[in-house]
């Protein structure tokens, strides 16, 4: 039985049979804030499509020896409820691929590894930062590597920003959005110091003149959560 494998420039997305999520990764950073930010672009939607290339042709793979060995009028309906299943996996698939391409249009919303993040272009408190967020289906970013902390800082082209941590519940226990626990953290030096007492939400921003660097990449403050700041938000890739 012939079977046309032929793929179009519009990949299908696999069933990741044998393809696992991608890890929030990146190259190091570039010292050109604006060739950075192209480059870490460039590197997210290479690795994506690389990704879905692999498992567009595990499932057309599928497809094909589930044709080749179980034909559709043998009368096996296991065969059947086979094909069936894999044609709704590629369909649903197909349309997740649809939906990154869609966001992929949307005005600054970049794509890094398994996440797309936008940079605010009005200022507003921690809070109503986070509700425009969630407006979109997204949420304030979560920083879980020294690469993502790199690529947040070469992103908000030094604007300082509100990420998605606070402890607000309990002073010093500084939780993410997703209510998962700070593990590694960015801090400038001396802090995080909760002045005045009403310091429980952090930016990302510059160090301050006169303050001591010890790394260039240590760029978080704890900030009063009512204070007008930039945000910066994380949507998941839709697989």
């Amino acid at each position: 039985m012939a079977v046309n494998l032929e793929m179009s420039t519009q990949f299908e997305a696999p069933n990741y049979l044998n393809v696992g999520k991608p890890k929030k990764m990146s190259p190091s950073p570039a010292r050109n804030t604006q060739y950075g930010v192209g480059a870490y672009r460039l590197a997210g939607v290479c690795v994506g499509l690389m990704i879905i290339v692999q498992a567009s042709l595990n499932i057309v793979l599928r497809l094909y020896f589930t044709s080749e060995l179980l034909p559709p009028n043998c009368g096996n309906d296991t065969a059947s409820h086979e094909r069936d299943q894999l044609q709704m996996e590629k369909d649903k698939l197909q349309e997740k691929l649809s939906n990154i391409a869609e966001e992929l249009k949307k005005p600054r919303w970049d794509l890094f590894m398994s996440s797309f993040y936008y940079v605010s272009a009005e200022r507003k408190n921690w809070f109503d930062s986070r509700a425009e967020c969630t407006k979109n289906g997204a949420d304030l970013v979560i920083i879980e590597s020294k690469e993502e902390q790199d690529f947040i800082n070469v992103l908000r082209s030094g604007k300082s920003a509100w990420i998605g941590l606070r402890d607000q519940v309990t002073e010093g226990t500084w939780k993410w959005v997703d209510n998962t626990s700070l593990t590694t953290s960015y801090w400038w030096s001396q802090e995080p110091n909760n002045l005045n007492g009403d310091e429980d939400c952090v930016e990302i921003g510059t160090v301050p003149d006169g303050r001591p660097v010890t790394d260039s990449s240590n760029t978080w403050n704890d900030h009063s959560c009512h204070g007008s700041l930039f945000w910066i938000c994380e949507k998941s890739f839709p697989i």
